[in-house]
C-alpha cells in the first residue's frame, strides 16, 4: 500500500520524498526508483550477523544512526510518515531531529504485543499523530494503548486500480491450470498460513460446506506462502487426508499474480483471527466477489456492511459454511453482493481516495499548505 501511496505522490507531483527502509526486502529496488532510499539497518544479513558475534553491532549502528541523522537534517524535511507501528528503534533515532512524526497503525492487538513493549512505547513517545487503518484500529489504539482520541485519524486503507485484463480473460485460463471446471464453485481466501490469518479455519470450513453441500463442486483455494516442515502446515495436512478433502482444497502457495485467482473465484472468506483491513479483501472485491468474514476480528466488516457480502459472528465457522451454501444455490444474490463490493471499491477504496485523506492529515498536522 505505501509503494501504492507513493507513486501516486510522485505521479502527481504532490510531494517530494526520500525513503528509509529498516531492511532489505523484495519491494527495495520498486521503492529506489521513485525516490532516493537508504537503510537505518545494516544493509547485508551476513554482515549484521558478524558484527553482533564480535559484539560491535551496537557500535557501528550507532554510527549508521548520525550519519543518518546528518543526512536528514541536511535535506531539511518537514515531516516524518511511519508506515507501521514496527519502527520504534527508527522513530527513537529520527525523534532527535526535531520533526512531527505521523504513524500509520495498520496492525491489532496480538501485533503490537509481538514486537513488544519498548518498540510500542517509542512509538507512542515519538508520535505526534496516528492513522488508523480502520475503526477497529482507532478503538483498540484509544482503549487499549491509551492514545487520546483526537490525536487518531481513521483513513481505511486502500488499493491501485486492479489489472483489467485478469477480471474475465484469464478466468479460465486460471481454472484450466487448477484443474477446476468452468461449473465449479470457487471459494478463495488468502494470506500466509498461520493462525492469525485462520488458515486452520479455512479447511474446517471447506469440510462443513461440502458436508452441507454434497451435490456440485465446490473448491477452496488459499493464495499464500506455505510454512514448511512440521507445525500448522502438516496439522492442515492430516486434517485434509483425515476428511478426505485433497481434491477439493488447493494450495497455490506465494504467486506475482494473486489477481488471476481471485477473479477467478466466485466468493472470497477472510478467516482471520484478528486482521485490521486486510487488502486482499478489497482486491477480490474490486473483480466482483462478495466477502465473507468475522465480526469482532477486525475492520473488514466496516467494509462488508450488510450489502457486499456476510459478517457472521467471531469464528462462527459453521454460519459462514451456511452463508457460502446459500451463495452456491443463489447467483442472483451471489452477483448482487458482488456488484455491491465491486462498487464499493472503485468509489471509496482507491489510492486516490485515500491519498486524498492523507495529505488532509498531513497539513493539519505540519501546520500549514505550501510545498512539502
Amino acid at each position: 500500500m505505501l509503494l501504492n501511496l507513493l507513486r501516486y505522490f510522485k505521479k502527481h507531483h504532490i510531494l517530494s520524498f526520500n525513503v528509509l527502509l529498516n531492511y532489505t526486502g523484495p519491494l527495495e529496488s520498486e521503492f529506489s526508483t521513485l525516490a532516493p532510499t537508504k537503510f537505518f539497518r545494516l544493509k547485508r544479513e551476513v554482515v549484521r550477523k558478524l558484527l553482533k558475534i564480535l559484539k560491535i553491532n551496537f557500535f557501528v549502528q550507532e554510527i549508521k544512526n548520525k550519519r543518518l541523522l546528518k543526512y536528514y537534517k541536511n535535506a531539511n524535511f518537514d515531516l516524518i510518515y511511519s508506515n507501521t507501528i514496527v519502527n520504534g528503534d527508527v522513530l527513537n533515532v529520527l525523534s532527535k531531529l526535531n520533526i512531527p512524526i505521523i504513524t500509520h497503525v495498520h496492525e491489532l492487538d496480538s501485533s503490537i504485543d509481538y514486537y513488544g513493549h519498548e518498540n510500542w512505547k517509542n512509538v507512542k513517545k515519538c508520535s505526534k499523530h496516528f492513522i488508523a487503518a480502520s475503526h477497529a484500529v482507532a478503538d483498540s489504539l484509544e482503549r487499549k494503548r491509551g492514545v487520546d482520541r483526537h490525536l487518531i485519524d481513521v483513513v481505511h486503507s486502500f488499493i491501485s486500480a486492479s489489472p483489467e485484463h485478469s477480471s474475465i480473460k484469464r478466468r479460465q485460463e486460471n481454472r484450466r491450470h487448477l484443474n477446476i471446471s468452468s461449473r465449479a464453485f470457487v471459494v478463495c481466501g488468502s494470506g500466509r498460513c498461520c493462525v492469525q490469518k485462520g488458515t486452520d479455519l479455512f479447511v474446517r470450513l471447506a469440510k462443513v460446506v461440502l458436508e452441507k453441500k454434497r451435490e456440485g463442486d465446490i473448491f477452496f483455494v488459499w493464495v499464500g506462502r506455505r510454512p514448511t516442515g512440521e507445525g500448522l502446515q502438516a496439522e492442515l495436512d492430516a486434517f485434509i487426508d483425515r476428511n478426505h478433502l485433497g481434491k477439493n482444497v488447493l494450495w497455490v502457495g506465494e504467486v506475482d499474480n494473486p489477481f488471476d485467482y481471485f477473479s477467478g473465484a466466485d466468493a472470497f472468506v477472510s478467516v482471520s483471527r484478528e486482521d485490521s483491513f486486510p487488502l486482499v479483501c478489497l482486491e477480490a472485491a474490486s473483480f466482483g466477489k462478495p466477502v465473507l468474514c468475522f465480526s469482532g476480528a477486525g475492520g473488514m466488516p466496516e467494509f462488508v456492511e450488510d450489502d457486499a457480502g456476510y459478517v457472521v459472528p467471531y469464528l462462527d465457522v459453521e454460519l459462514m459454511a451456511e452463508k457460502i451454501v446459500e451463495l452456491v444455490s443463489n447467483t442472483k444474490k451471489l452477483n448482487q453482493l458482488g456488484e455491491c463490493a465491486r462498487v464499493k471499491v472503485h468509489k471509496y477504496y482507491k489510492t486516490c481516495a485515500g491519498a486524498a485523506k492523507i495529505m488532509e492529515v498531513i497539513h493539519r498536522v505540519v501546520g500549514g499548505g505550501g510545498g512539502l
